[in-house]
């Protein structure tokens, strides 16, 4: 799941960030009609800091994908951590709080626990000097839902992109979906061939392996 789970990281962050989803609808809507040097200006990532909440097979891959694109990358993990030797020197681990003030784009890739559920709520939200753009390809139940409505509301973020959500699937009339800086997609961190594949593969193996 790491590498399928790392390509759309980086995909939804460039989606946002040159509003490819956007522009794309303005061509299919007919609106098209000539170059505009003013038309759908988005932002560059080289220089901007990175952030990465979990540094585990997935945050690692990540970082690597970020790192190609000229992102600073900053993470923070739970526990301590060796770093393999091509990612020791080009990302630095911080506090939390630091991650929070420091992140431009913030990417959450921690699982699950008593301990990270809701870990971003409110309270975190509001410590993020830099408003960041957040992504969370991790789990939905990561985020307090109606605290990301009001960090949205509040402008305390500048966006927000959602491969997860709480609850999952979120309907069509989730007041999430009414603010344009939030793009959700609807949990295909691991829609690929390749993915899809070795998961089965996995599966049967690991039946072969009870019965023996």
């Amino acid at each position: 799941m790491t590498d399928s789970t790392a390509d759309l990281t980086l995909a939804l962050l460039l989606s946002f960030c040159r509003k490819i989803e956007k522009a794309g609808q303005y061509v299919k809507a007919d609106r098209w009609k000539e170059w505009d040097p003013d038309l759908f200006i988005g932002e560059e990532l080289r220089g901007k800091t990175f952030g990465i909440l979990g540094f585990g097979r997935v945050g690692r891959a990540v970082a690597k994908r970020a790192v190609a694109f000229g992102l600073k990358v900053i993470f923070h993990q739970r526990h301590a951590v060796e770093l393999p030797p091509e990612l020791s020197s080009l990302c630095t681990p911080v506090s939390l709080e630091e991650l929070y003030q420091s992140s431009d784009y913030l990417s959450l890739h921690v699982p699950l626990t008593e301990e990270t559920r809701y870990l971003i709520d409110l309270e975190a939200f509001q410590k993020m000097a830099k408003k960041p753009l957040v992504l969370n390809l991790a789990r939905g139940g990561v985020i307090k839902t109606k605290d990301l409505v009001l960090a949205l509301s509040q402008k305390l973020i500048r966006g927000a992109v959602l491969d997860v959500t709480d609850p999952e699937p979120i309907s069509g009339k989730h007041p999430l979906l009414a603010f344009e800086n939030c793009l959700v997609v609807p949990h295909i961190g691991t829609a690929t061939e390749e993915c899809r594949f070795l998961m089965a593969k996995k599966a049967a193996e690991n039946i072969l392996d009870f019965f023996k």
